[in-house]
């Protein structure tokens, strides 16, 4: 593997190492990787859709959320889970295109898969109850999630010591990216006098706990967000692809191939969850998801884990929203006896749907962010 990024930039060999695989990479492997992952996502999610529909295995809809999704015939008779069709595809592509040879990404594909069996057993419970307050509680879900990302980043702490995986403790926080364009902006060239600089902050093993709290933030944080048909699948698309390019130039392939697998997964999981969705990813998928790009980010090192809530800025908004909405509420009604709210509702999505912005709409301004974000992520990456 090439070097980890030093001081914001990546090492001069890791530069040039990562440059002579990505221009090979980038034109052929990437493509092939996301291509089939696509493939076998869209063909395994549209065979579970109808055997689900068969089975009535429908997505019991949140009574709290916005009426209009309750009186909604499509919605209440859309099966759920189709995480369990989505997440092996994408795991299985990564898996035969780096021939499992790679025991970090090996460790992140089992990282997804647990997350898979918490969100499956969520969405079981769900639906043999009929209703979507059932499943998991959130305190047992919230231990296993950590119990979990504890262990994975156990093993990456393991692999890094025996300099298996080396990782780099030091996160790095690269503002000298914006700084250089605002210079740009306002010169035409690069001078270096904006004051505004990179930032590199060594962490120790204090890393492994900021790694942790990446990976069940993240799983969350998409659980949260899947709450309108392709808004998740969409950002996560977009966000695997983006977290993929940043691995690859920073010298590890492997993990960028299993992240633009899994957005490719992601995508091709929208010829059954786009608007109207005739399936639900479920929390099977969303959880698995974000504790995917959440375990990437950490397996990579330091130098990843800005540039994921960067690229992941959507998600993070999201589940603010919701943060901020009940601690709004609690703080009101301990002062003033009466509760009040910030959002019409949360989290932000319905918060814009009950705005009077139709479904495809939010998804979209949603979705084009999400493409900004990612952008920006990959850019602030090499800052």
């Amino acid at each position: 593997h090439a070097l980890a990024p030093l001081g914001g930039r990546w090492g001069a060999p890791a530069a040039a190492s990562a440059k002579a695989a990505t221009a090979v990479a980038l034109f052929a492997t990437p493509l092939q990787w996301f291509a089939v992952a696509f493939f076998l996502s869209a063909i395994a999610s549209g065979g579970l859709a109808r055997l689900l529909r068969e089975a009535k295995a429908f997505q019991p809809i949140r009574a709290e959320g916005p009426a209009k999704h309750s009186a909604s015939r499509t919605k209440t008779k859309t099966p759920t889970a189709g995480g369990v069709a989505l997440v092996p595809a994408g795991c299985l592509a990564a898996l035969i295109f780096t021939r499992a040879a790679d025991p970090a990404t090996n460790a992140v594909v089992v990282c997804t898969l647990l997350f898979l069996a918490i969100g499956f057993k969520d969405d079981l419970g769900k639906l043999r109850a009929k209703n979507n307050d059932a499943g998991l509680s959130p305190r047992v879900k919230l231990a296993a999630q950590v119990l979990v990302a504890s262990a994975f980043v156990g093993v990456v702490a393991a692999l890094s010591s025996a300099d298996v995986a080396p990782v780099s403790t030091t996160v790095t926080f690269g503002f000298g990216v914006v700084g250089a364009l605002w210079e740009h902006f306002l010169t035409g060239q690069v001078t270096g006098l904006s004051g505004i600089t990179s930032l590199a902050v060594s962490m120790g093993r204090l890393y492994y706990a900021l790694a942790a709290f990446a990976v069940v933030s993240e799983s969350n944080a998409v659980n949260v967000a899947d709450g309108l048909d392709g808004l998740a699948a969409s950002l996560c698309a977009i966000a695997f692809v983006a977290l993929g390019v940043v691995c690859l130039a920073g010298g590890r392939a492997e993990l960028g191939c299993f992240a633009i697998a899994m957005g490719g997964a992601s995508a091709g999981f929208l010829v059954v969850n786009r608007h109207p969705a005739s399936m639900f990813m479920g929390d099977s998928g969303s959880l698995a998801l974000g504790g995917a790009l959440g375990a990437v980010a950490a397996a990579a090192g330091g130098w990843a884990v800005f540039p994921l809530f960067v690229i992941t800025l959507v998600f993070v908004a999201e589940v603010l929203s919701v943060i901020f909405q009940v601690g709004w509420f609690k703080w009101t009604k301990k002062r003033t006896g009466e509760g009040k709210r910030l959002f019409r509702m949360a989290p932000l999505h319905h918060h814009l749907e009950l705005g009077g912005w139709g479904e495809v709409k939010v998804v979209s301004i949603l979705v084009a962010f999400g493409a900004i974000c990612a952008v920006v992520g990959v850019a602030v990456a090499g800052g």
